[in-house]
């Protein structure tokens, strides 16, 4: 018969989702990062064989912060640097709708200050995610999107072929 395997592969030898995660942290706040974060990244560890978790943030979340907790292979951090989650989200809505260059810069401008002042509001965005970060999207077969106070485990024992 056949040798027997050593283990779980370590990624899915079909399907690769990648779960978006946009993280801006509160003007109040002093905090970059979620205090949960360390439980998030361990979480998240438990479905590498078939989630790669891509959270996007403004610099908050440093390299040392992120030493101070779990590191997870599967959790990319993508850094769009100050204003650039608002320049992203206003520069391809407005694309999307043929805007000239000016007013995509005025959406831009508007997209930045609801972000500063309500930054909660990233998430009503959702089901435009897949247009917003398409050019992470590339390498995967699915997408979703998730926030970082879900704990979900071993996603690839409940999805299945449909």
């Amino acid at each position: 018969g056949p040798p027997p395997r050593s283990g779980c592969p370590e990624k899915h030898p079909e399907f690769r989702i990648a779960m978006l995660l946009p993280w801006l942290s509160s003007p109040l706040s002093t905090a970059k990062a979620p205090s949960w974060l360390p439980f998030f990244l361990a979480t998240a560890a438990h479905s590498s064989l078939l989630i790669d978790w891509i959270i996007f943030h403004e610099g908050g979340i440093t390299k040392p912060l992120l030493q101070l907790g779990v590191r997870a292979a599967n959790v990319k951090f993508v850094d769009l640097r100050n204003g650039g989650m608002a320049n992203l989200f206003g520069k391809t809505m407005a694309a999307a709708i043929g805007l000239p260059v000016l007013n995509a810069t005025a959406v831009v401008n508007r997209m930045r200050y609801m972000f500063q002042k309500w930054p909660r509001l990233v998430a009503e965005y959702k089901p435009a995610y897949g247009s917003i970060f398409s050019e992470w999207l590339v390498n995967y077969t699915h997408w979703g999107y998730s926030d970082m106070d879900v704990v979900l485990g071993q996603v690839s024992r409940f999805v299945e072929r449909s």
